[in-house]
């Protein structure tokens, strides 16, 4: 009887190892809701692999500025090709994230969208992989570390894969999936992955994707999965160098790319609202929950990106604003005024929605409220007028870097929340921004330069925002970011 009860504990205790073994390798397919972190790094930072020791900072900033009004101009004109009409309220029926509406081979080239009209000042073109903040990660089996960036404002996960028939000269190695003992090159047609993508095409019952930017750039390829590992390093929430790893994530398995991509990036990483984001394939594993706390750019320190439990945003000061069910990929909020001392500006613009973007540098509002906020803050602020040297911002001071700060007002942006309203208050520093070591400028923009509104990440500094994709809300809350 002894010796029974003892093989049935033994058999128990296996049981339960096998258990926790599976669950902790393969936590993805369990609905775990465990949390994990890990860190972002703003291009231009030192930690950065684009950084480059001999340009200006007053260069550094030009580019995040030419880089923002680019990249919005491009969503823009996303947006200005779906669906629109009297009924749809939300304005915004759906997004997809950086692809075109219809492509299914390279010579479809010709049917990416028009884009908004360029400012007169403006040069450059849309980069594809434009983002600011950039994330590492590993892929494969044994692991293979890669840099690629952080999107908010896309879906599409992407890495450049051997054999690569046309490839953008890349720093790192491009990855081999033949060296990998967990690659899965045949994602079937069917696969909802697949289904989600609008430029995929079918070659034998296996996924092709096609990926167009608004440049002419383009990556193409197959869709694959693999295991892909995010490593935390040390941060409040979670202590060493833990890591997490997710089987069977589906990307894209790059073979062919051309256009303006930068050596520096091995590829991208979705985390926009649609089915193939990486958001939505850890759905069960992190509860649809996402958060980052970004750094002031000016700061050497990285940033944190937060998923399931971590990505939970109860600072003080935290608000929670629904978000427009009608967008596919983007981040849509409603804005409803702006206010700064004890003067309220209504947003009274026929379209009221806001994108809260990580990727774009300054935020663009409708030019009727912008206006009446210059005119407010050129009433409190006692300080001399100048002009941007690069015609960029229209509302600038001449302030030096190395001055004390001065006691600019804050800026309280509200937000569509019944019955009230939510509203989050905009520091100095996440109002203004030094365009030269001696001109400090309001960092916002009429929308009319790029054709919609968005909140940029200048903005979204020393703040924490999560999203919430199960309930559909956002949230916001003021936080000090290098300690988070």
């Amino acid at each position: 009887m002894a010796s029974s009860s003892s093989f049935l504990a033994s058999i128990l205790l296996i049981l339960l190892a096998v258990c926790w073994v599976f669950n902790a390798c393969n936590a993805s397919s369990q609905g775990s809701t465990s949390g994990f972190s890990m860190k972002l790094m703003h291009r231009d930072s030192p930690l950065s692999p684009h950084y480059q020791p001999s340009v200006t900072s007053e260069d550094r900033v030009r580019a995040m500025i030419e880089r923002s009004i680019s990249r919005a101009r491009y969503i823009s004109s996303i947006i200005s090709g779906t669906s629109y009409s009297d009924d749809d309220s939300d304005g915004y029926s759906g997004g997809g994230g950086v692809y075109t509406s219809i492509a299914s081979s390279p010579s479809s080239s010709s049917s990416s969208p028009t884009s908004a009209p360029a400012p007169s000042n403006i040069n450059s073109k849309v980069i594809p992989n434009n983002g600011d903040y950039l994330m590492e990660l590993e892929i494969g089996t044994p692991p293979v570390k890669i840099a690629a960036v952080a999107d908010t404002g896309s879906d599409l996960v992407w890495v450049q894969c051997k054999p690569c028939d046309k490839c953008y000269n890349q720093t790192d190695p491009i990855f081999d999936p033949n060296k990998s003992s967990t690659f899965n090159g045949s994602v079937s047609c069917n696969d909802e992955i697949c289904l989600a993508i609008p430029t995929s095409d079918c070659t034998d019952n296996h996924c092709d994707y096609l990926y167009q930017y608004g440049d002419g750039s383009l990556t193409t390829g197959t869709l694959a999965r693999e295991t892909f590992t995010f490593s935390s390093g040390s941060n409040k929430k979670q202590q060493g160098n833990a890591s997490s790893s997710f089987p069977g994530i589906a990307f894209g398995c790059s073979h062919k790319s051309s256009g303006l991509f930068e050596p520096n990036v091995d590829g991208l990483i979705g985390l926009g609202g649609g089915g193939a984001s990486l958001v939505r394939q850890l759905d069960s594993s992190i509860d649809g929950k996402f958060s980052y706390c970004l750094t002031p750019y000016t700061e050497n320190t990285t940033s944190t990106l937060n998923f399931g439990d971590n990505a939970l945003v109860n600072d003080p000061g935290f608000i929670t604003i629904p978000m427009a069910r009608r967008s596919v990929t983007f981040y849509i909020i409603k804005l409803k005024s702006i206010a700064v001392g004890k003067d309220t500006i209504p947003n009274e613009s026929l379209d009221t929605n806001i994108i809260v973007d990580s990727g774009t540098t300054i935020t663009f509002i409708p030019d009727i409220p912008l206006n009446k906020l210059i005119d407010d803050l050129s009433k409190i602020v006692n300080l001399t007028r100048t002009n941007d040297p690069h015609n960029f911002f229209s509302f600038c001071y001449s302030h030096f870097v190395k001055d004390p700060p001065y006691p600019f007002p804050d800026i309280t942006f509200t937000f569509d929340k019944p019955p009230h309203g939510a509203s989050i208050v905009l520091t100095p520093m996440q109002a203004f921004i030094h365009v030269s070591d001696h001109v400090l400028c309001l960092a916002m923009l009429d929308k009319n330069q790029a054709g919609i509104s968005i909140f940029g990440n200048v903005a979204q500094q020393n703040m924490h925002v999560g999203y919430d994709l199960n309930t559909n809300m956002l949230s916001m809350a003021p936080a000090n970011c290098s300690k988070f």
